[in-house]
């Protein structure tokens, strides 16, 4: 059992191709305790967070992705205890700032230096087995502080990159199939609640209508096509050309989406997506919600 406390650790923040990347780490630079260190252009997301661990010179460090934007200190002001194990990765809340959801998708997360060791996820996965992200192998304990807004939506690519991999990594298990049939998609309560969201919230937002397209191309892809192997999502070249593609017809945003419900409706989720109106309305009342709480 080890007593950990955060403004005491490394922070490393993790960039690749974001294009507020500079500004965001900038920002972290003004509120770490601790001079953040940058690891910038690896490929491969495990091979990202094991640069990080190498270069940690703290038993445990902190990393903040460059799509995220840590406005504050709160962060670095809590104190865990790992309750002697040794390989649990702690996650604070983000608010994504196009739909509003508050959860652990871009948060800022706190992991064992030595975790990564022989671990096989992501690009490492094994063959037939994949493992679409660190919280289907390692155990994880969610925090309640909101340490960071997810800026993920910073042009058209990015956003529908980000709303494609996150529809994804909510709604595909352990056990996601690389090839073969699919099984039916079920979801539990709270899975179906944020995935209703990506799909049909952000309208208000510079470039939100592409993140909805981009969930619910990636479910189309996944669940009803059954053309996308999940290793992909770890897959930058594979996006390029995806966008390609969809650049390639000219079509706007909300022409895409219309596309797609028929598609929905299959997966049982609402075809419909929000006005900007609408969709500033329900954010502006789940934060009262918040709020209150």
């Amino acid at each position: 059992m080890t007593h950990w406390h955060m403004g005491e650790l490394d922070v490393f923040f993790l960039s690749y191709d974001e294009p507020l990347a500079d500004e965001h780490f900038a920002q972290l630079q003004r509120v770490s305790p601790r001079p953040p260190k940058r690891v910038h252009g690896v490929k491969g997301l495990q091979s990202a967070y094991e640069t990080a661990a190498r270069n940690s010179a703290t038993g445990r460090f902190l990393t903040i992705d460059a799509d995220s934007f840590v406005e504050d200190d709160t962060a670095f002001r809590v104190a865990v205890d790992d309750g002697g194990v040794e390989n649990l990765v702690f996650a604070f809340l983000a608010r994504n700032h196009v739909n509003g959801l508050v959860y652990g998708n871009g948060s800022v997360k706190c992991w064992p230096k030595r975790v990564f060791d022989g671990l096989r996820t992501h690009e490492h996965a094994p063959a037939g087995q994949p493992r679409i992200d660190f919280h289907h192998v390692l155990p994880y304990r969610w925090l309640p502080e909101t340490a960071s807004v997810n800026c993920f939506a910073t042009d058209r690519f990015q956003a529908f990159r980000g709303g494609y991999r996150e529809a994804l990594k909510l709604t595909v298990g352990r056990g996601g199939s690389s090839t073969g049939p699919r099984q039916a998609l079920q979801l539990a309560e709270r899975t179906r609640y944020r995935i209703s969201t990506w799909i049909s919230v952000g309208m208000d937002m510079e470039h939100g209508g592409w993140a909805i397209y981009g969930a619910r191309r990636g479910l189309i892809d996944y669940w009803l096509d059954e053309s996308l192997r999940i290793e992909r999502l770890s897959d930058f070249d594979y996006f390029n050309e995806l966008w390609r593609e969809i650049s390639s017809r000219n079509l706007r945003c909300e022409e895409l989406i219309a596309e797609t419900c028929s598609g929905m409706a299959r997966l049982g989720l609402p075809e419909g997506w929000l006005t900007a109106e609408e969709s500033a309305a329900v954010k502006a009342e789940a934060l009262r919600d918040s709020d209150a709480a």
